[in-house]
């Protein structure tokens, strides 16, 4: 029980400090407030893929623990298999939409003129890659179910390792602004997708 726990409970324990850091420090000191407010106003819509992630992983991965148990574990990878599927199209026929109305979800989450370029601009890119951010959460839910609970806090640390690597990189260097805050979320997603889809290919 032990060596399950405590990788999920260091993996929840990086997210919040990467998410402190990248928040916190980066956009708030490189971008400035307005920056931090079109990022804090879209932030329902990041959660709201969370939700279709979690939704999926917690019980992706109870049929397939409840499939492992019963010794069948080709059934449990075609599971795995079709909750990936589903997930990214679910995500992509969701991402459509809000990407197509991305100006007045802001408006109605309250943004104004003065930040509604950083809010479409940050909403787009990471709404665009919805399919991505969706899966990320759905591996480290799996890995879990694997057998392979430590691999969850390997590709949280990945995660924010990458994000804080790349928030420094665009906002500081390159002065991408909200636009390199978008961009650095989505790669370190990406890097935890390209993780997983390693790992489960070769189990």
């Amino acid at each position: 029980l032990i060596r399950f726990v405590l990788p999920t409970m260091a993996m929840s324990l990086f997210m919040a400090l990467f998410k402190s850091v990248d928040d916190g420090l980066f956009v708030s000191q490189f971008v400035g407030k307005d920056g931090l407010s079109a990022v804090n106003i879209a932030f329902p819509i990041i959660m709201g893929t969370w939700g279709i992630a979690i939704m999926f992983a917690t019980g992706g991965s109870a049929i397939a623990g409840k499939k492992i148990g019963e010794g069948k574990p080709e059934e449990a990878r075609r599971d795995f298999t079709s909750v990936c599927i589903i997930a990214a199209i679910v995500a992509a026929i969701v991402a459509l939409p809000c990407v197509i109305f991305m100006e007045p979800i802001m408006r109605l989450l309250g943004a104004d003129d003065s930040i509604m370029s950083y809010c479409v601009v940050y909403g787009n890119l990471l709404i665009g890659t919805m399919p991505f951010s969706v899966l990320s959460p759905i591996f480290e839910f799996f890995y879990v179910t694997s057998g392979a609970p430590k691999m969850g806090l390997v590709s949280t640390v990945l995660r924010g390792a990458v994000n804080i690597f790349l928030d420094w990189l665009f906002i500081v260097v390159l002065k991408f602004e909200v636009m390199g805050v978008a961009l650095a979320t989505a790669a370190g997603d990406l890097a935890t997708c390209l993780l997983g889809f390693a790992f489960y290919c070769n189990k």
